[in-house]
């Protein structure tokens, strides 16, 4: 009666050995990976897509000048470069109209 008990218990090690490994099997790393059942056209693993922060991570500081730095990208491509400087138009009221009749 012992040795039935110990083939038993024996044989049911065995079989829950194998029941473990099938169900981790496929998962990667040490329990393998199923090739077979890959979507084929899926990327491979190697593939690292480029992710964007999300919109409380962004640095909206950019563009304001100075330490923040200036977006010459998004320049206006008529307008003058700061360098220009524009001599200022007298007003009507501040003409001098003795000269130049």
């Amino acid at each position: 009666m012992n040795k039935l008990r110990e083939e038993v218990a024996l044989a049911e090690s065995i079989k829950k050995k194998k029941e473990v490994n099938e169900a981790s099997f496929g998962y990667g790393g040490k329990f393998g990976i199923q090739k077979d059942r890959m979507d084929q056209s899926a990327v491979g693993h190697d593939y690292v897509a480029k992710v964007e922060k999300h919109a409380s991570q962004k640095d909206y500081s950019t563009g304001f000048g100075g330490k923040y730095g200036v977006q010459t990208d998004r320049t206006d491509k008529s307008a003058a470069g700061w360098d220009y400087v524009e001599a200022p138009q007298k007003h009507a009221s501040q003409v001098d109209y003795r000269s130049g009749f």
